[in-house]
C-alpha cells in the first residue's frame, strides 16, 4: 500500500484542507470568464436591481446573448474595486449617453467606458476609464485619466464616458461629455480636447475613426499632423446626415466589406421610434 503524504494527516486536517481547497479552486473559477463565442451579441447592464439607487452610479455587466436563441449565455461583473492594476468601473442610471459599446476591426475585443469610481457614490467625480473585454472573456480596467474638469461638466452627465473605439493596436479614443481624447491602453493619463456638440457612440473602421453626433450625424475624425488615427487637434467632419432620413439615432455600426472602396463603406443605425436603416458607400459617396 502505498500512502500520500495527505493520507497520513488526521481525518478532520484532511477535511479542513479539502474545504480550503474548494474554496481556492471556486475563487479561481469565478476570476476567469468563459471565453466568448464568435458572432454573439455583448450587451452592458448598468445595477444590480438594488432599490431607491436611481441617483447614484451602479455596478457595471457585460451580458453575452445567443444570437440563434437571445438566451443569455454568461454574464461578466465588471471590477468594482481596484483590484491590481485594474480600476473600479461603475455606470450612470441617469446619463442614457453612457455606455456605449464598439469592437475593433479584427473582432477580438470589445471597448467600453465608465467612471473609476464604486458602485452608489453619489454625485461624485472620478478617473474616466477606458475598458475592454477581449474574446477570452477577460476584462481589463487599468487604463484611465484623470477626473473630469468643472468646465466639462453639466447637469446629469457627471462626466462619464458616452462611446470607446479601440483600434487593433494600443490605442483608445473617448467621447467624454464635452471633450475628445486619445489614449494608450494602459496608460493613466489622455490627451483630452475640448469640443462642440454632443458626441455618442464611437467606432473604428476601414482604418478610421468615426463618432454619432447629437443623435444626427456621423463624424469622421482627423488630424492636421496626419495619420488616419488622430492624437491630437481632433478635427471632426460630418460624412453621413442621418437626419435626412426623418429619424433621429442613438446607435451604429461601421464596416469595411468592400475592398474596392476606401474606408468603411457599409453603416447600419437604429434608435428613436424602433427605427433602423442602412448605409452603403459607392465610389466615395454615402
Amino acid at each position: 500500500q502505498h500512502l500520500s503524504p495527505f493520507s497520513l494527516l488526521p481525518n478532520e486536517m484532511q477535511r479542513l484542507m479539502v474545504a480550503l481547497l474548494l474554496v481556492i479552486a471556486l475563487t479561481i473559477a469565478g476570476t476567469y470568464a468563459a471565453p466568448l463565442t464568435p458572432g454573439n451579441l455583448i450587451g452592458m447592464r448598468c445595477g444590480d436591481g438594488t432599490p431607491n439607487k436611481a441617483m447614484y452610479n451602479g455596478p457595471t455587466y457585460l451580458i453575452e446573448i445567443d444570437v440563434n436563441t437571445g438566451a443569455i449565455v454568461q454574464t461578466l461583473a465588471v471590477p468594482t474595486a481596484v483590484t491590481g492594476s485594474n480600476q473600479p468601473l461603475s455606470c450612470s442610471y441617469l446619463n442614457l449617453k453612457a455606455g456605449r459599446l464598439s469592437t475593433n476591426p479584427n473582432g477580438d475585443l470589445v471597448a467600453f467606458g465608465g467612471m473609476a469610481l464604486p458602485p452608489y457614490t453619489q454625485n461624485t467625480f472620478g478617473n474616466r476609464v477606458f475598458a475592454w473585454i477581449n474574446s477570452d472573456g477577460i476584462i481589463d480596467t487599468s487604463t484611465y485619466t484623470g477626473p473630469v474638469p468643472s468646465a466639462e461638466t453639466y447637469s446629469g452627465e457627471y462626466g462619464y464616458s458616452r462611446g470607446v473605439a479601440a483600434n487593433d493596436t494600443e490605442n483608445f479614443w473617448g467621447s467624454l461629455s464635452k471633450t475628445m481624447a486619445w489614449i494608450e491602453r494602459g496608460s493613466t493619463s489622455a490627451n483630452e480636447e475640448p469640443q462642440d456638440g454632443v458626441y455618442l457612440g464611437m467606432q473604428v473602421a476601414g482604418g478610421e475613426l468615426y463618432s454619432l453626433e447629437n443623435y444626427n450625424y456621423i463624424a469622421l475624425w482627423t488630424s492636421p499632423s496626419g495619420g488616419a488615427f488622430p492624437i491630437s487637434s481632433f478635427t471632426p467632419t460630418i460624412v453621413i446626415d442621418v437626419i435626412a432620413s426623418g429619424q433621429y439615432f442613438t446607435g451604429f455600426k461601421m464596416l469595411d466589406v468592400n475592398p474596392n472602396e476606401p474606408g468603411a463603406d457599409l453603416m447600419y443605425a437604429g434608435g428613436g421610434g424602433g427605427y433602423f436603416c442602412k448605409w452603403v458607400k459607392s465610389s466615395g459617396v454615402w
